[in-house]
């Protein structure tokens, strides 16, 4: 039977390693990590869950955080992508493709530079 003092972990290893960690990233895209690990560990056996202080030690964090960031650029991508889409649908005057279009996204395509504002106004847009 092990003693209770070699079941207990280094916990201020633990903290210190996390402050390192803080060094790379901030302390929301830490905690987001650690909660992505904790969702992606729940079924998993003790056995197979990392003591904080080896999961920090041995960077296990970092694929986490680094999801995390992905994450988040998604939806910025994603409104990047409509702009240029829009721009090139304007441009090569697919009107099936911009009839629907809201007026903001094509100001912002011409705002940014995708596309000129007299295009915009050929397409009935801006006027």
């Amino acid at each position: 039977m092990r003693s209770e003092k070699s079941a207990r972990r280094d916990r201020p290893a633990s903290l210190r390693l996390a402050r390192d960690a803080l060094s790379e990233v901030t302390a929301a895209e830490l905690l987001t990590g650690v909660n992505a690990y904790a969702l992606h560990s729940a079924r998993h056996t003790r056995s197979k869950v990392s003591f904080s202080d080896n999961w920090f030690r041995l960077g296990k964090w970092r694929p986490f955080v680094k999801a995390a960031r992905a994450e988040a650029h998604r939806p910025q991508e994603i409104a990047e992508r409509q702009l240029s889409d829009a721009a090139d649908a304007i441009r090569e005057r697919k009107d099936w493709m911009y009839r629907h279009l809201p007026e903001d996204r094509v100001f912002q395509a011409v705002q940014r530079g995708l596309i000129t504002r007299e295009e915009a106004q050929a397409a009935g847009f801006l006027r």
